[in-house]
């Protein structure tokens, strides 16, 4: 993992409260959305973190960071693993260290193989390793996100010269007709620019990013509610109903 990357999930982590491990998880769905799976479950609670199913294969996966290089599993985390595997789900758990040069590893998970509250080096799980997923997914893919959540969250919070700081390396990394513009538009609404919040979003109507469709209950655009484009927005994409009440 880039070390800037884990500073701004540590930073992310602490002005919202919620586990890193957990915003970790958060990026590892949107990289193998990106990737191309044709559908994901993400479970913040009990349970298998994540469900994907990706090329044609239901996936079940067990995510873990760590400091240390070792992780270790619970009694609960085995048996999820392993009935999802016996209803016919290939099972895994992925694992991402902080170190500049880890990666994800995703290891194949074997019924009886692993011993819960053991602990098990990166390394050990090395040979059960998915080459193809490893190849399809790589964590940069969906920094993205969580740094332009970071950038308005930082504008919220007074700090403009770091927001503009991140929203202008989002923008020079943005190439290509193709564009996240929700990730943008988070950050310009948060700066307190809604014309270029309202245009941006108009862009990815226009394109059909599927990121657009999330707009209605997204707490970064509640301010944007009531705004004759922005609902405007919502009419055209059949999401005026879904909008939460106000």
């Amino acid at each position: 993992m880039k070390l800037d990357v884990h500073q701004r999930l540590s930073d992310l982590s602490a002005a919202t409260g919620k586990e890193y491990g957990k915003l970790v998880q958060k990026l590892l769905a949107i990289a193998l959305l990106e990737a191309g799976a044709e559908a994901l479950t993400d479970r913040s609670t009990q349970g298998i973190d994540l469900e994907a199913t990706f090329r044609g294969k239901k996936r079940a996966i067990e995510v873990k960071t760590t400091e240390s290089g070792a992780v270790s599993l619970g009694k609960k985390d085995l048996e999820g693993l392993a009935a999802r595997e016996a209803d016919g789900m290939r099972s895994y758990v992925a694992v991402l260290g902080n170190r500049f040069l880890d990666e994800w590893t995703f290891a194949r998970f074997h019924a009886g193989e692993l011993t819960p509250s053991q602990s098990y080096s990166i390394t050990q799980l090395r040979p059960y390793r998915d080459a193809e997923l490893e190849r399809a997914v790589a964590l940069q893919r969906g920094a993205a996100a969580v740094v332009g959540r970071l950038a308005a969250t930082y504008a919220r919070a007074g700090r403009e010269v770091d927001a503009r700081a991140l929203l202008a390396e989002l923008e020079a990394r943005a190439t290509g007709p193709i564009v996240n513009v929700a990730t943008l538009a988070r950050v310009y609404v948060a700066l307190g620019e809604r014309e270029r919040a309202l245009a941006l979003l108009e862009q990815g109507v226009e394109q059909r990013q599927r990121e657009v469709l999330t707009i209605v209950n997204d707490p970064y655009f509640a301010m944007l509610h009531g705004e004759p484009r922005f609902e405007q927005m919502l009419e055209r994409m059949g999401l005026a109903r879904a909008a939460a009440p106000r």
